[in-house]
């Protein structure tokens, strides 16, 4: 039995949520001082290498829960997946304070892969053409079934990266988009800030759920296999829990499809006001 109380599960989310950020800050820091022209990579990598233990004591920690403590198998993963919400909410924070603080050959030194599909296409969310929900569903799936894929075969290792991977590439993306634009004062920036974290976070929020149950399915998958004698209750059990954090993922997965081809585009002209010159990139 646990000597002591499992912390409240929002001083958890928060604590875990200073951890990716300052982790990543320090990951961006090195990159940039050993590695300047990869910076942008090598960040990823080591933000990925520095919260490993971490990653790997969230999931210990479900494991007691369940099977020692006689948490329900619910109410463990939804902490787990909160938890992990914290590290990838810290991580994207990192790079969105990162993406607004430089410009020109400084930000493509750091940023230049995560901002490569941006870079060439859009300035502000407001020239943003948002995807079919179809076209939108094909592609996460996919990036679905990698989160799954990488759960399974590198278990906290792989979710890890690929989390501390999306991470950056949406904080960067928020601070591109915010940045790029030109106000009166720093009211009007920081109003502007809100509005266009408002309209893609719906979205965005239901993706990470979607991709962090996908990888939680995978990891608890091989764990399940390679742990429990085939055929036993237990074993049984994690594999029906990897069922349902599956079936759950693809909902989630839809939602976020669906918000981003209809809502989102709606919030955009309805929050987001109309853009001045954009600010030289």
């Amino acid at each position: 039995m646990n000597s002591k109380p499992a912390p409240s599960l929002s001083r958890a989310v928060l604590w875990l949520f200073g951890l990716g950020l300052g982790g990543a800050g320090v990951a961006i820091g090195i990159a940039a001082a050993f590695f300047p022209t990869r910076a942008d990579l090598v960040g990823v990598f080591l933000t990925a290498i520095g919260l490993f233990r971490t990653m790997g004591r969230l999931l210990d920690d479900n494991r007691r829960a369940i099977w020692e403590d006689g948490v329900s198998a619910y109410r463990a993963n939804g902490r787990l997946a909160a938890g992990m919400l914290g590290l990838f909410f810290g991580i994207l924070t990192a790079y969105l304070l990162l993406s607004l603080s430089v410009s020109g050959p400084t930000r493509q030194k750091l940023l230049g892969f995560q901002l490569e599909r941006y870079g060439s296409r859009y300035s502000l969310v407001t020239d943003i053409q948002f995807g079919a929900f179809g076209d939108l569903l094909e592609h996460n799936g996919i990036v679905l079934c990698v989160f799954l894929l990488l759960g399974f075969l590198y278990q906290e290792g792989g979710t890890m990266l690929i989390l501390a991977w999306n991470a950056s590439i949406w904080g960067s993306v928020f601070g591109y988009l915010i940045g790029n634009q030109r106000h009166a004062d720093a009211f009007e920036a920081i109003r502007y800030g809100l509005r266009t974290m408002a309209v893609l976070f719906p979205h965005l929020a239901a993706e990470g759920i979607a991709y962090i149950l996908a990888a939680l399915a995978g990891i608890f998958a091989v764990r399940g296999l390679l742990r429990h004698p085939f055929g036993s209750d237990r074993q049984a059990r994690v594999l029906r829990a990897v069922a349902a954090l599956v079936a759950v993922a693809a909902l989630a997965l839809a939602l976020g499809a669906w918000i981003e081809s209809t809502a989102t585009p709606w919030l955009v002209r309805r929050i987001v006001p109309e853009p001045l010159l954009p600010r030289p990139f």
